[in-house]
């Protein structure tokens, strides 16, 4: 869950619907809401018409998403770091769960090191977080697979060969650099004879 906003109780009202005041406003804690409107009017915005609830609530925390954004003065908004590296996170596992299942779905001998590619790469498209996510799952996989299940030396290391692949090709050099490839170009080199083209 996110930080809520930082502000100096003042007592009242006792539990967790105490108010407290966070230098422009202030705040109550049972409400999820501050209570007074936005010193700078709607948020500083015009009004949306296609999301009237956000840039109408003056009284709103954290354009009622407090899960994800933080407010802490009470004038601006922001998503936080940790809510933001959550997101990556779980995007960077759904790669990983959605070539898993397309690498069950094709049922194609030798595939398994395409797909390995596939997802490290869009995983490490996401970032550092993603990036970060690609080495834990695809190392921690490895080592299960030599350690647990017995396979042999050769095939983790030519699992790891294929997510080294992915990954360093799923990194972005630098931000002027041209666009990187598509991760099926990347990791064409892995993929097997036979596979459908949808994948």
């Amino acid at each position: 869950m996110a930080a809520a906003p930082a502000v100096l109780s003042s007592g009242a009202g006792g539990g967790s619907g105490h108010a407290g005041y966070n230098i422009f406003r202030w705040y109550r804690a049972g409400w999820g809401r501050y209570t007074q409107a936005d010193p700078i009017g709607v948020g500083g915005r015009e009004f949306n018409a296609d999301n009237p609830l956000r840039s109408t609530d003056a009284f709103g925390y954290a354009e009622q998403n407090p899960l994800l954004k933080v407010d802490r003065t009470g004038r601006s908004v922001a998503t936080t770091q940790s809510a933001q590296a959550a997101m990556v996170i779980g995007f960077g596992l759904a790669d990983f769960l959605r070539n898993y299942e397309d690498m069950r779905d094709a049922n194609t001998i030798d595939a398994d090191k395409y797909f390995h590619c596939l997802a490290n790469c869009e995983a490490a498209r996401r970032g550092p977080y993603g990036e970060m996510t690609a080495l834990v799952m695809s190392v921690g996989r490895e080592a299960v697979d030599y350690a647990v299940k017995g396979d042999p030396k050769s095939a983790w290391v030519a699992d790891l060969v294929a997510d080294f692949v992915g990954l360093t090709g799923g990194r972005s050099s630098c931000s002027s650099c041209s666009p990187p490839s598509p991760c099926k170009q990347v990791c064409k080199g892995l993929r097997p004879r036979g596979l459908d083209p949808k994948y």
